[in-house]
Formats: structure tokens, sequence, C-alpha cells
């Protein structure tokens, strides 16, 4: 009782706060710590992409400038006979402006450009894949929440069931029509009964704990689930279907791809547009110095060609041809995998219906068969073994459609997580 009378006092001074689950989702969308990451990383991709851009459309260009002092000029001839001695401007300057726009490399920088793309784009997916995950914790999470407030009222109706019941047999007791042993036999019942019921509040307290974290919720609110969440519409359209499983092995497999293109592109030659202009001062470039400003500038092609590549690269080559079937096959293995998950969930839904509805028969029958006994004790036609045996069974069915219609919309979310839906 101590732990029951702590929680609700903390229930009292918590934030009541009904929310459906929709609403928690887009709560975590919009204030949980951990989308925030993952959005982050979004952004991250996504410069990488336009820097990956600029560096394909836009020259590189290169300034610099030096300013120094120049010493003078000695030389001597190659027999050491004489030697000689120059003076030189001692301020020097030196600035140049070269560019260089890239227009054939093997189609690497056409590669690398598109595998920037589809970075961003698996980066997104990432993203996706991971608002998913928090959404379907947060499913299962609801869901117990939800179950224990519904096992909470099966108690609380047992419970006032039991005091009645030991009302009656006080005073079946005090008439000499019942024993005290019946009497004591229940109010052991119902102390245990009130037991369950702290354990159960506990574990909405404990679930409650996670989604206010979860989903970036102000300390101390109390969510109050409803049972809009039970309705689940199931997609039965599933003859194609892209998981994000499937769609992230898709793009790991186009990312190596445009790998393999990278390496043979190093065996390719690189052809540039070049244009430089230099302005030096002093001129140096005869025996006699002159102090003045030189400028020139030169504007034209150019092409390098790295012959070592042709055996240098092969090893990459076959390395990337090795990766890019490697991801070819995580792809079709990602694709059969959701293949039976969605199978398995599909019949997983239909088991979970058919397992209500035997549950429904289940505390129909229960209950009448609770009423009958009890009728029958109190006519002293049945034992107290049997009435607690009838009551323990109703509570039992009881509990049990509970989960029943809960494991429904579970099994309904679940398909929805497999395909990727919510």
């Amino acid at each position: 009782m101590a732990a029951l009378t702590l929680f609700m006092t903390c229930s009292i001074q918590a934030q009541e706060r009904p929310m459906s689950l929709t609403e928690v989702m887009a709560y975590a969308d919009s204030a949980g710590t951990t989308l925030k990451a993952a959005r982050m990383g979004v952004q991250a991709a996504h410069e990488s992409y336009n820097a990956a851009t600029l560096g394909t459309l836009t020259p590189d260009l290169r300034l610099s400038a030096t300013v120094g002092y120049l010493g003078d000029g000695y030389g001597w001839g190659r027999d050491s006979s004489y030697s000689f001695r120059v003076e030189m401007p001692h301020f020097s300057t030196r600035f140049g402006l070269d560019a260089q726009q890239v227009i054939y490399a093997g189609g690497a920088l056409r590669a690398g450009h598109h595998k920037a793309a589809l970075g961003q784009e698996l980066a997104q997916l990432g993203y996706e894949q991971q608002r998913q995950d928090v959404h379907f914790e947060l499913v299962g999470l609801y869901l117990d929440l939800y179950r224990a407030m519904r096992q909470v009222e099966v108690y609380d109706s047992n419970i006032a069931l039991t005091v009645r019941l030991i009302d009656e047999m006080r005073m079946r007791h005090e008439q000499g029509a019942a024993l005290q042993n019946d009497r004591t036999r229940y109010e052991l019942r119902l102390a245990d009964l009130q037991m369950q019921r702290t354990v159960v509040e506990n574990d909405m307290a404990i679930a409650n704990s996670r989604i206010v974290t979860l989903a970036g919720l102000p300390k101390g609110t109390r969510v109050v689930p409803d049972s809009t969440f039970l309705n689940v519409p199931v997609n039965t359209s599933l003859n194609h279907y892209q998981t994000f499983p499937v769609q992230m092995a898709t793009k790991k497999a186009e990312m190596a791809n445009e790998a393999l293109r990278q390496s043979r592109a190093a065996q390719l030659p690189y052809i540039a547009l070049v244009a430089q202009d230099q302005l030096n001062g002093p001129v140096t470039i005869d025996i006699t110095p002159y102090d003045i400003n030189y400028n020139f500038w030169f504007v034209g092609a150019a092409l390098r060609y790295d012959i070592s590549s042709l055996w240098k690269t092969s090893a990459n080559v076959k390395a990337a041809k090795l990766q890019m079937q490697q991801r070819n096959t995580e792809r079709q293995l990602a694709e059969e995998q959701t293949a039976h998950q969605v199978e398995t969930a599909l019949l997983r839904i239909d088991e979970a219906r058919r397992n209500y509805a035997v549950k429904q028969k289940s505390v129909a029958l229960a209950e009448q068969n609770y009423t009958v006994v009890a009728a029958r004790y109190r006519a002293d036609l049945a034992l107290m073994v049997d009435l607690l045996d009838a009551a323990n069974t109703k509570l039992s069915a009881e509990m049990d459609l509970v989960g029943a219609r809960i494991n429904i919309a579970y099994r309904q979310y679940l398909l929805q997580y497999i395909l990727g839906i919510g």
C-alpha cells in the first residue's frame, strides 16, 4: 500500500495530459533529442553534397603573394680562376594567380558528385529509419501504458467485488452461516489483488517516464492514453513495397558502383584548362638584374597521365568490384527478409484476431461460471475453494482479453513498421 500511496501522490502532483498516439509521435518529431541528433546528420550530408557540387562546377583558383629581401648574386669560373659579385635590387615581390578547370578526369568527378548525392539521400533515409524506430518504440510504450490502465480497471472491478463478498461473508459469519476461514481467504485474496494492482501502477509509471523522455515532453507530464490507436488500418496492397532496409541497401549498392567508376577513372588521363598570371620584380633572369616589375600570363590546356596507375590501381578496381557485388547481394537479402517479415506479420495479425475472438468467449463463460458458483455458494451448495477458483478464472480471462485486443493493434503497427509506414 505504501508504493500505491506514493504513486497516487506523484500522480496528483504530475500534470495529466490526455494524448493520442499520433500526438505523442508528433511531439517526438519536434522535441525529441534522438531525432534532433539525426537531423544534424542530414544537414551535414547536405553540406557535403554542396561542397561536392562546388568542387565539380567551379574552377580551382590559387592566389600567391611573396615579399622579401633578395641577396646579391655571386659567380665564379668552373676552374675557380675568377669570381664576381652581382649587386641585386634587394626588395623582391612575387604575385601570382592560377586558375584550373578540369574538363575530363575519366568520370571521377561525376562519380564523386553522384556519390555525394547518394550520401545525402542515404542520410535522409537513415533519419527516416531512426524516426520510425522511435515511433515504434513509442507504440510499444503507449500500448504498455494503455494495457496497464485497462488492467487497473480490471483489478478495481475485482477488488470492489471482493470487498462486497467479504462484507457478505462477515454478515453470514455473524449469522453462523459461514466460516471465519472463508472470510480470511477472501481477505488474503483482496491483499493479493491490491498488491498486483500496485505492480501494474508501477509499470504505468515506468512506461510513462520513458514516453516523456523519448518524446521530449515536459518533466512531470503524465500521459493519459486513449483507445483511438486500436483502429489501425492494414495495408492490403503489398505486391510492391520499398522498406527502409531495402532502400538503404539499394543506395549503398549505387554508391559502390560509383566507387568502382572512381577506381577505374584513376587509370585514365586527366585534362584541364589552365590560366596563369604572374607579376614579379625584380627581373633576375639575366646576369644584369633589372629593378622593374615584370608581368606575364598564360592560357592553355594541361594533360596528365599516371602510367603507374595501370598496375597500381588494379587491386583497387578489383576491391571495388567485389564491394559492388557484396552491396547487390545485401540488397537482394534485404528484399527477401522483408518479404518474409511481411508474410509473417500478416499471419500473426490473423492469429491475433482469432485469439481475441476466443478470449471474448472465455470472458463470457468465466463471468457466467462465476455468477453460477457465487449463487451456489450463497445457497451452501458450493465450497469456498470453488468460488475462489471461479474468481481467479474470471480475473485471468479478463486480463487475457485486454492483452489479446492490444496484441491485434501491436501486430498491425509491426506490419506498418516493417513496411516503413508511419
